[in-house]
């Protein structure tokens, strides 16, 4: 880290000592009395409190110049170091594969409807997941594994009814598979701020929202309007 240097604001303190010299100077040589002389002094008690407290400012600043170049360098090191660069591809080659694999789901389960195939459904984004583990973080992991969870739970429901007789349980697990086949579609909308996380379509959106794809396309359009508005 380049070392910042104190500076000092000369101009003020250049005047302030003038303003101490000449009171003392007029108050030593000048054939005053006592009263006169405490009155010329006031102003070298004021100058040499100035630049007690113009210490303090000058050293203030310092201190949030040193703060303000560790947190650039902190920014700098987070977003344009080698690592970071190479992180960001991952993300972006994991949050399309993943996406693309979240579109073919929805389009197994709309065919299928609530059923045992959900589990295959699950499995196979599951298995997208696992194939980069290295790349993700745990707070997306922890994201996607609910979704998934959602999803294998719809498959799960249907295996657990199918050896019950017609009644009260059976039903049941219809109602939870088909409850949750609708929240992970977004027919149903769940009051539950878990359960409406785990909507394919806020799925979606929370991992665009990884890569700033809103952030980054709204730059864009306002980077061309302003050029289109020179032009």
């Amino acid at each position: 880290m380049e070392k910042l240097d104190l500076k000092l604001s000369w101009k003020v303190y250049l005047l302030l000592v003038l303003v101490a010299v000449g009171s003392a100077t007029a108050s030593a040589l000048l054939n005053l009395s006592e009263f006169m002389k405490s009155l010329f002094n006031l102003p070298v008690i004021g100058a040499l409190s100035g630049m007690i407290v113009q210490i303090f400012r000058d050293q203030a600043a310092h201190e949030r110049n040193i703060l303000m170049q560790q947190k650039q360098q902190d920014y700098s090191l987070a977003v344009t170091s080698h690592m970071a660069n190479v992180i960001f591809d991952k993300h972006v080659e994991f949050c399309e594969a993943y996406i693309n694999a979240l579109t073919n789901a929805l389009f197994r389960l709309w065919a299928s409807g609530p059923s045992r195939i959900a589990l295959d459904v699950a499995n196979d984004l599951k298995k997208v997941r696992q194939d980069r583990p290295t790349w993700i973080p745990k707070e997306i992991e922890t994201k996607l594994i609910k979704f998934e969870n959602g999803i294998a739970q719809i498959g799960i429901a249907h295996f657990a009814m199918d050896d019950l007789p017609p009644g009260e349980e059976r039903s049941r697990y219809i109602r939870q598979g088909s409850n949750m086949f609708k929240i992970i579609t977004g027919v149903k909308d769940e009051d539950s701020k878990e359960l409406k996380d785990i909507a394919a379509s806020r799925v979606k959106k929370y991992l665009q929202g990884v890569l700033g794809i809103e952030e980054l396309f709204n730059l864009r359009k306002k980077a061309i309007s302003e050029a289109i508005s020179r032009s």
